[in-house]
């Protein structure tokens, strides 16, 4: 099998498990009284967690940890909205 076919059959396999996990989120919403299910998406919902703990005063580092990156360089250029800035008010 070429390497552009191996590729593209990942990419297939990758967006059928997105789907799969995007379907069961919906369902999971449907459940609670109040929410539009069709309004959510697991995407949302990442962010709104990022934005918390950013929120919240955790370290970024930890915030990249608990996404699942391996440094704060995705977790910054990703969440960038949702990331609160630090002010250093001790070199102002």
């Amino acid at each position: 099998m070429g390497g552009t076919r191996r590729r593209l059959l990942l990419a297939r396999r990758q967006a059928a498990r997105r789907s799969q996990h995007r379907r069961a989120f919906r369902q999971a919403l449907r459940d609670i009284d109040g929410v539009n299910a069709d309004e959510w998406t697991p995407r949302e919902l990442r962010h709104g967690f990022v934005s918390l703990l950013s929120d919240r005063g955790v370290p970024l580092e930890e915030i990249s940890r608990l996404v699942g990156h391996s440094g704060t360089a995705v977790t910054e250029e990703v969440y960038r909205k949702q990331i609160r800035p630090e002010i250093d008010t001790h070199n102002a």
